[in-house]
């Protein structure tokens, strides 16, 4: 971990700058209570069932709470459908880019109408979901 990684955070969290400032960076680590989100492998049905956990994580608004994500496989899929949503979804100048947003449009009580238009991007996910058979058809 690097003294840049915890200033940012700190600064993604509105926290005062250098606020964990004294000891090592494992040390400001530990004292920060930094948390990780780990989706795992197994293709879509791992994607599938990682949209589900976004989902409950909006309606908490527990997704905010996390510094780091990590993805494999299928989990790299929705992890970075995800990355992708907060990054395009932010106010150039926000400090949290689109983070707020997000977690609202995920939660299925904040956002209870599949066509509204803050959800589009979740209805784009499940249209283009199925990578073995992207068209129906004859072939």
């Amino acid at each position: 971990m690097l003294d840049e990684e915890l200033e940012e955070i700190e600064r993604l969290r509105g926290e005062p700058s250098g606020a964990a400032a004294a000891g090592r960076p494992v040390e400001r680590g530990d004292a920060a209570g930094l948390a990780g989100l780990a989706f795992s492998g197994g293709g879509i049905r791992s994607a599938t069932f990682n949209l589900g956990v976004l989902q409950t994580l909006g309606q908490l608004g527990l997704l905010r709470t996390f510094d780091y994500l990590s993805t494999v496989s299928g989990g790299g899929y929705i992890g970075s459908w995800l990355h992708a949503w907060i990054h395009h979804s932010g106010a150039p100048d926000a400090t949290e880019p689109g983070v707020d947003h997000v977690e609202r449009c995920l939660s299925p009580v904040a956002s209870p109408d599949p066509q509204d238009e803050r959800v589009g991007p979740i209805r784009f996910l499940r249209r283009y979901s199925s990578y073995l058979t992207p068209r129906t058809g004859t072939f």
